[in-house]
């Protein structure tokens, strides 16, 4: 699939400098940690839709991409898209026709996801008198973890998939299944080879790690590029503050930066904001650098894809002001019942100080979709509750693979709560010993609300 993203990609190359490195958790030397962050914005403003799994939601069928041309002072359509969804409200087929010769050039069919929105499969076909395999993305995850396992690119050759490339992590957990290594191998000329490889350290019994230390693997031997230490964290788990060391290899020295995140969230605009503030050291004192905003919108639209950014800007520090780098912004029209019609996306120009066009997409033919039954099928199928009846203990397995986690309640006939666990992942054991012998109801609610009940019975 290739979409017409000018702007965003312009951003994006701007923004790598500064947010390289932002989210040290688990992060190899051979991932874009930009894209990291990008990724997590999205998957919050997937989180938000899910949340309206209990209602109708509203998706487009149709997409028009245009291009500013500045010099007639117009837009160019270049690129229309037809979109089929499945019960989730995700992209099940996406059809592109070039608009500059009127003619399909490419489809993705049979896209697959699981219960948090990430892709488990596409095949990418492309139009010559008929509709041809070209390739196809397979994507696996963790069970214990829910991190990437396993992602690869197939060609079909021979009316067959042969794979052609591709990442395979393989992650070492420990007390309480933390992930104490990632070991990162690419498929390169038929066989898989290292690639990276991630040892994070933790502090008592914590969850998140405390230092995270990066390593190449360069003729032979693991050659440490990347050190993280100081990863503090807010109380919801997110990134606080971190220190990155980065190998120089033409200074022959380790370069220190100081990164800081503040996250925020705006009710009357629809957004959240992540801010990154650098820092670099200077003698023996930490010296703003740069700091970026990245503005995403939290009303859910799950079709928008990579443009739900509402807004990316990029400022370097000079003495004690802060000097704008880049700033791209989207402005939006929504329709009489909340929908988001169109976006164009805005570059400001330095020298002439006024924002130009870039990019604009047009949707049309709205559509309603009911995404309830589809994520409380898939919650149902992730869990299990065991033994049933039980004398005291109850064990409660949730397959990661399937959803992101859950919480869980049981209550007793009369509807009064008699146990809660607010975070529910892998596999818990819970003590029911001191409850009278009875039927009891236990509800299990998806980070993507959806919600299930089960009965069980305490001897």
């Amino acid at each position: 699939m290739k979409r017409v993203l000018i702007a965003l990609a312009s951003a994006f190359l701007t923004l790598n400098g500064s947010i390289c490195a932002a989210q040290p958790t688990l992060a190899t030397a051979g991932e874009n940690l930009q894209n990291k962050f990008l990724q997590a914005a999205l998957a919050k403003n997937m989180e938000h839709a899910k949340s309206q799994a209990l209602a109708t939601i509203r998706v487009p069928t149709q997409e028009t991409q245009y291009i500013w041309s500045a010099e007639g002072a117009s837009w160019t359509p270049v690129v229309h898209y037809t979109y089929t969804y499945n019960n989730q409200g995700l992209w099940q087929t996406i059809t592109e026709r070039s608009l500059i010769t009127n003619q399909e050039t490419d489809r993705t069919i049979d896209i697959v996801y699981d219960a948090q929105g990430r892709q488990l499969e596409s095949i990418h076909q492309a139009w010559n008198n008929a509709w041809v395999n070209e390739t196809r993305s397979r994507n696996e995850y963790d069970a214990q973890s829910g991190q990437p396992k396993l992602s690869t690119e197939e060609e079909w050759r021979n009316n067959s998939w042969q794979l052609e490339s591709g990442t395979r992590y393989t992650y070492t957990t420990g007390t309480g299944n933390r992930v104490e290594q990632t070991l990162t191998e690419s498929y390169e000329s038929g066989a898989w080879v290292n690639s990276s490889r991630t040892v994070n350290t933790f502090s008592g019994s914590g969850t998140n790690p405390v230092t995270s230390t990066t390593s190449e693997w360069d003729n032979g031997a693991w050659v440490v590029t990347d050190r993280t230490t100081d990863i503090t964290y807010y109380e919801n788990g997110q990134v606080k503050s971190y220190i990155e060391e980065v190998y120089d290899e033409e200074e022959e020295a380790w370069v220190k930066s100081q990164y800081t995140l503040t996250y925020s969230e705006d009710a009357a605009k629809n957004t959240s904001t992540i801010t990154i503030v650098q820092a670099d050291m200077v003698g023996e004192n930490w010296v703003p650098a740069s700091r970026t905003s990245i503005v995403t919108l939290t009303t859910g639209e799950t079709y928008l894809g990579a443009q739900s950014f509402s807004e990316l800007k990029s400022e370097f520090a000079i003495g004690n002001e802060w000097m704008l780098a880049f700033h791209l912004l989207a402005e939006i029209t929504r329709d009489a019942n909340g929908n988001i019609t169109e976006l164009i996306a805005k570059n400001y120009d330095l020298e002439t100080e006024a924002y130009e066009n870039l990019t604009r997409f047009v949707y049309s033919d709205f559509i309603n979709l009911n995404t309830t039954s589809a994520e409380n099928e898939v919650l149902a199928s992730a869990l299990q509750l065991y033994p049933n009846p039980t004398h005291d203990n109850l064990s409660i397995a949730l397959d990661l693979s399937k959803v992101q986690g859950a919480s869980l309640s049981i209550h007793n006939l009369t509807g009064q709560k008699v146990l809660e666990l607010a975070s529910l992942r892998g596999e818990t054991v819970v003590d029911l010993g001191h409850l009278p012998s009875g039927v009891y109801m236990v509800r299990v609610t998806g980070t993507n609300k959806a919600g299930i009940t089960r009965k069980i019975v305490k001897q």
